[in-house]
């Protein structure tokens, strides 16, 4: 079993995790008030192909969608691997959808947010799966 995959049956994991602190840009998801909503800075405390955990001054409600920003040093070498055009652009961060599943209070004032990607490139998500087994080996 991988060294970051839990054993108990009731928490298991699709895809593996890397605890490696990551830079987060977050908002919540809105169509209609896209230039009205904050964006965010937070650090992830673990990622995986699936979802990630990341701490955050701001709370999350369980069910509210966030558009993330994900800065991965070093992925945007993996992601070219799975480009579908050449002429695409390489980007610097990891553009994606996800659901908050879990909302827990570290201390007063700072939640563990846990979230599941609901809208990723499937190239992003196979470049994901890529970049954390190598930074699951460092």
């Amino acid at each position: 079993m991988d060294k970051n995959e839990h054993s108990d049956s009731s928490n298991r994991r699709q895809f593996t995790r890397v605890d490696r602190p990551h830079l987060l840009k977050v908002k919540v998801f809105d169509l209609k008030e896209q230039d009205s909503v904050r964006r965010i800075e937070a650090v992830t405390r673990n990622v995986s192909a699936g979802g990630l955990a990341f701490e955050s001054e701001q709370f999350f409600e369980a069910g509210t969608v966030l558009e993330i920003e994900l800065d991965a040093p070093g992925w945007e070498k993996i992601k070219g691997i799975f480009a579908a055009e050449e002429n695409e652009p390489r980007l610097s961060a990891v553009m994606l959808l996800a659901k908050v599943i879990r909302t827990r209070v570290i201390e007063e004032g700072l939640y563990d947010i846990a979230v599941a990607f609901v809208g990723i490139d499937e190239r992003h998500r196979n470049a994901l799966m890529k970049y954390v087994k190598e930074k699951d080996k460092v």
